[in-house]
């Protein structure tokens, strides 16, 4: 297992920022479409069993802090969780490009529905870890949420807590003219706040050689309201469906998707696609920009 050191730390940025320069060269020549993760053994012998991930769009510094939240969560619950690859090292070189280095953990090939069964497990894990709705929204401070749910993928405000994005949500369902059904006001502070994978793609999941399940991408981790991890299962992708029902029933199924604040997040989500400014003119608290009053706009029931 590779030990970041003082005196090993200079050559490790040297062969990652090499590397990541020759596979930018070579993957690009392949099809011009490419992922900028790769293994570092791949290209320097020296280092085996480490993952590099590589960009310049600012993501790498929230993901690394993440990462190292949930490894950390993750050995303290030894074989009860799942694989978590240890972060070991995030650095900025010029151009302005950020690099995180990893540990590689091998996975083997499975069916789908087992890759579906141990993906339900590592969610599972990551629902039982409960944060305080004071924190910042998504854990985070330095950086908006991922979620599908947003216009751009990306909460468009860092909000400093639960309540404020409660507030801001509730603008935006203000702005829905038309409904078939009256839409109620969305509540998220009184629910648990717990870890969510936002991004319920299989690649983000896997099965190591001990059966135990796989984590990846902490990118798109974060600790958001309980209605809001109900919709990332429920209503975002074919694999994430599939995985609900190892975590819910169909009558629990039923339930959640007939609540208030699914059906009203729905429409926020719908309403958000066609939506130029998805600030509407509010701050990271949830209240009006250059509002002495920190007065809100407040949702009206809609007919």
């Amino acid at each position: 297992m590779f030990q970041l050191t003082s005196a090993n730390q200079s050559a490790l940025e040297e062969a990652v920022v090499i590397a990541a320069a020759e596979h930018e060269r070579r993957e690009f020549r392949g099809s011009g479409v490419y992922g900028r993760t790769f293994y570092l053994g791949d290209h320097d012998a020296s280092y085996p069993g480490l993952c590099i991930k590589y960009n310049d769009n600012g993501t790498l510094r929230s993901e690394h802090a993440m990462l190292q939240r949930v490894y950390a969560l993750a050995c303290s619950d030894g074989d009860a969780a799942p694989h978590v690859p240890r972060p070991i090292h995030c650095f900025e070189r010029s151009p302005a490009l950020v690099y995180l280095v990893m540990d590689h953990i091998e996975q083997v090939d499975v069916p789908e529905a087992e890759l579906v069964e141990k993906a339900a497990s590592v969610v599972q894990w990551l629902r039982s870890k409960r944060f305080n709705v004071e924190e910042p929204f998504g854990l985070m401070p330095d950086f908006p949420v991922y979620h599908k749910l947003f216009r751009w993928r990306r909460a468009p405000l860092i909000f400093t807590n639960v309540a404020a994005a409660e507030r801001w949500f509730n603008v935006v369902l203000r702005q829905i003219r038309r409904s078939r059904e009256p839409l109620a006001e969305i509540s998220f502070i009184t629910e648990d706040v717990v870890l969510t994978q936002s991004d319920m793609h299989a690649s983000n999941f896997g099965v190591a050689s001990d059966g135990r399940g796989i984590l990846y991408d902490a990118a798109s981790i974060g600790g958001l309201p309980l209605s809001l991890a109900n919709l990332t299962l429920l209503r975002t992708s074919p694999f994430a469906a599939a995985v609900a029902q190892h975590i819910f029933d169909p009558e629990e199924s039923a339930q959640l998707l007939a609540s208030s604040n699914m059906k009203s997040l729905v429409a926020v989500r719908k309403q958000l696609t066609w939506t130029f400014d998805d600030r509407f003119g509010l701050d990271e608290d949830g209240y009006l920009v250059n509002s002495s009053s920190r007065s809100i706009i407040t949702p009206q029931p809609m007919s």
